[in-house]
C-alpha cells in the first residue's frame, strides 16, 4: 500500500510539473535561450533578470618602436666597454628586397566598459596599420606615391613592406601608426614609429628557420634568369 501511495504522489508531482510548462510562463522553443524544460522542451520564464553581456571599447594606451629597432640603437651607440661597441657607429640599417620587411610596432591595447569606464588589458590578434614609406631624395625624405617603383606591396595587417629590385641602394623612412587613435593622440606624434634604412640585395631573416633559409636555399635566379617565386620560397619553407 505505501509503494502505491508514493507512487500516485510520483505521478501527481508529474503531473503538476508538466501542467505548469503549458501556463502562459512558457513559450515556444529558442535555440538561443539558455532555459527550457528539460521534459516539454518548452522554454520559460524563471522571473528572474537575466545578466547583460558587458560591451566594451578597444583602445590604444601607448605604440612603441619593434624590438628589432630598440636593439638596434642600443647596440650601435657607444658603449662603456668599447670591446663591445661598434665600429661604425654610424652604419645604417639594411633591409633585403626578396622578401617583405616586417616593421610592426608594439602596441598596448585595452578593453573600456562602455557603461562603467572599467578597463581590461586586451589581447588583439589582428589590427590595421597606416604606413606610409618616404624615399630619400637629397638631405629629405620625400613621401612616395601610392603607385610607385620602389614598393611591389604593402601588407596592412602584418604591417609588412615588400620592396622591388629598384629600390636597392636607396634610403628610405617608414612611419607606421595604428588605426583607431584619437584626434589628440594624432596630432600628439607619440603614437607612431619612424625608422630609417636603406635596401640591399638580400633576404630578412625574422627567425631561425629564415636563416636556414638563407644557409640552403636554391639559387634565387635559376639558369633561365627567373627569380624564384613567393610560392616557390615558401613551400621551400
Amino acid at each position: 500500500m505505501k509503494k502505491t501511495i508514493l507512487s500516485i504522489f510520483a505521478l501527481l508531482m508529474l503531473v503538476g510539473f508538466l501542467a505548469s510548462c503549458e501556463t502562459p510562463t512558457c513559450k515556444h522553443v529558442d535555440k538561443d535561450d539558455d532555459l527550457a524544460c528539460d521534459l516539454c522542451g518548452e522554454a520559460f520564464d524563471d522571473g528572474l533578470e537575466q545578466p547583460q553581456e558587458a560591451e566594451y571599447e578597444i583602445k590604444i594606451t601607448s605604440v612603441n618602436e619593434p624590438a628589432f629597432i630598440s636593439t638596434w640603437k642600443l647596440n650601435k651607440g657607444e658603449q662603456v666597454n668599447k670591446q663591445t661597441e661598434f665600429m661604425i657607429l654610424d652604419a645604417q640599417y639594411q633591409v633585403g628586397d626578396d622578401n617583405a620587411f616586417k616593421c610592426m610596432p608594439l602596441v598596448t591595447f585595452i578593453k573600456v566598459n562602455k557603461e562603467t569606464g572599467a578597463t581590461l588589458p586586451a589581447g588583439v590578434k589582428e589590427w590595421n596599420y597606416e604606413i606610409q614609406v618616404l624615399v630619400k631624395e637629397g638631405d629629405e625624405y620625400v613621401a612616395l606615391a601610392e603607385n610607385n617603383e620602389y614598393v611591389e606591396k604593402i601588407d596592412a595587417k602584418e604591417c609588412a613592406i615588400d620592396f622591388s629590385e629598384a629600390a636597392i641602394g636607396k634610403e628610405f623612412q617608414v612611419v607606421v601608426k595604428p588605426e583607431g587613435l584619437s584626434e589628440e593622440q594624432i596630432s600628439s606624434g607619440n603614437y607612431q614609429t619612424n625608422f630609417e634604412f636603406v635596401v640591399i640585395e638580400g633576404f630578412n631573416a625574422y627567425s631561425a628557420l629564415d636563416l636556414a633559409y638563407i644557409e640552403n636555399r636554391p639559387n634565387p635566379v635559376d639558369e633561365d634568369g627567373n627569380e624564384e617565386t613567393d610560392a616557390e620560397r615558401e613551400a621551400w619553407l
